[in-house]
């Protein structure tokens, strides 16, 4: 083999290990000298992927013998197997709360945007349970789950809750332009309406959400949704010629 494969290939060796126990480096020297007696490149290349992994392992559980290295092959293992015992911990606890976040939606789908709430907020408590399960969704998705706390609030005519919902939601992503377009309209029904004002213009007409809908068009479908819940007011009006959205 080439110099650069068998640097490829200790580099590889090395980037295996997830402990930071001593006999690494032996083990890998171990690996490329093994490799390169028994294997020529005409024979690595025409194995399988399947084949080559399963020599690898063979080779490096022979070199953890063959260089003492025990306690660094039980260690790796070790640690390989608390890891995976975390993953599929997270994996079910995600698996739990995607089904509360689902039927959440379903409900809400039904006009039930009370039962949508509690779920949503059973979700969200979960969520923040625990470090690792709020490291593995993150702030975009917080942030989004109290959108939907205020959203399903102002169809339900829950107005005064909405505010912090609002509020906890901007917490975690103050860029969140669902956010900001219910932070209007909640402005709006309260009769704030500078503050209405000032989150229905902080985007362009034409700028688009994230699922490409445009920023004016959502507004406008928003205000008639509003009204037709019996929430609108004289501002309504003004936030529509403001905005150049015709009736």
């Amino acid at each position: 083999m080439t110099t650069f494969q068998l640097d490829r290939f200790k580099t590889n060796c090395l980037k295996g290990f997830i402990t930071n126990n001593a006999g690494q480096n032996e083990v890998c020297n171990c690996m490329v000298e093994t490799i390169q007696y028994n294997f020529p490149p005409s024979v690595w290349n025409a194995m399988s992927k399947l084949s080559r992994n399963s020599t690898w392992d063979e080779v490096l559980n022979n070199c953890y013998i063959s260089t003492n290295n025990l306690a660094l092959r039980d260690a790796e293992q070790a640690l390989k197997e608390a890891m995976q015992k975390e993953q599929a911990y997270i994996n079910s606890r995600v698996e739990q709360i995607n089904q509360i976040v689902k039927n959440a939606k379903a409900a809400a789908l039904l006009n039930n945007y009370t039962e949508a709430r509690v779920l949503q907020i059973e979700a969200i408590d979960a969520v923040l349970s625990e470090k690792r399960i709020t490291d593995y969704y993150g702030t975009a998705w917080l942030a989004d789950a109290y959108n939907n706390l205020a959203w399903w609030s102002l169809l339900n005519k829950d107005v005064d809750i909405v505010g912090e919902y609002l509020q906890k939601g901007f917490s975690y992503n103050s860029s969140n332009m669902y956010l900001r377009g219910n932070l209007g309209l909640y402005n709006l029904i309260k009769g704030n309406y500078a503050e209405a004002e000032q989150a229905f213009t902080y985007y362009k007409r034409k700028a688009k959400y994230p699922d490409g809908s445009k920023w004016v068009n959502v507004v406008a479908e928003d205000l008639k949704l509003m009204e037709a819940k019996g929430l609108g007011n004289k501002d309504f009006a003004r936030i529509r010629t403001l905005l150049k959205i015709k009736m």
